[in-house]
């Protein structure tokens, strides 16, 4: 709606659109009616957050133009000179540590992430076996959800869970140091039933659309 902004932001001047902001940690979305609001909201947000000690890298920003439903490519031209450019339909973003390109995508920056700190966790000399185990379940494997929830199903890659529920298998074989022949019923069946309670991605997936339905 492109009356979002005026409808249920805050109003700080008659001459501008009404500020509408969603926040989570250092990341904004300012949200306005048309280019000449979002060029003023942008500047006004820069001199608040200046107040505060903060500040905002434009250069590091992306526009989304919406005309009729469709990207508008192009800039959000600045007073100091400074633009900011508006996305297309081939741009890939990144927010809240997800990738969009048009829609959410599962991307292999997330997949080498997560294998990353896979491998960091199972050559760490520090922690014991039983916290490695909990920091992969309760925080490794954790960041995967959100991204299968809101990609479309259809595009996710079946190759890149397959890819990772080998390197889960192989690490939590590693922390554990049991052979490779022991059952994968054993690393994704329950806790409550004698198991390790791993996530299996490729069972995951559809999971979550379900439980989000």
């Amino acid at each position: 709606d492109p009356e979002y902004a005026n409808v249920h932001g805050f109003k700080l001047s008659e001459h501008l659109d009404s500020i509408s902001l969603t926040g989570f940690a250092d990341d904004q979305v300012a949200t306005a009616h048309n280019m000449e609001g979002a060029r003023k909201i942008v500047e006004l947000t820069q001199e608040l957050f200046g107040r505060i000690g903060l500040e905002v890298n434009p250069r590091k920003s992306a526009g989304i133009h919406i005309e009729k439903g469709k990207l508008i490519p192009g800039e959000l031209q600045l007073s100091d000179g400074v633009s900011i450019t508006c996305i297309d339909e081939t741009t890939t973003i990144k927010y809240l540590g997800c990738s969009f390109k048009e829609e959410l995508v599962l991307s292999e920056s997330l997949v080498d992430e997560i294998t990353e700190g896979l491998t960091c966790l199972l050559k760490s000399p520090l922690l014991k076996k039983g916290q490695k185990l909990n920091i992969l379940s309760q925080y490794l494997l954790p960041k995967l959800v959100y991204p299968l929830q809101a990609a479309p199903l259809n595009k996710i890659p079946k190759a890149l869970l397959q890819k990772l529920d080998v390197s889960i298998k192989e690490t939590v074989r590693g922390i554990l140091e049991i052979p490779k022949c022991t059952t994968d019923g054993f690393i994704y069946t329950h806790r409550k039933y004698r198991g390790l309670g791993m996530l299996r991605l490729e069972w995951e997936a559809p999971l979550q659309h379900f439980a989000i339905a």
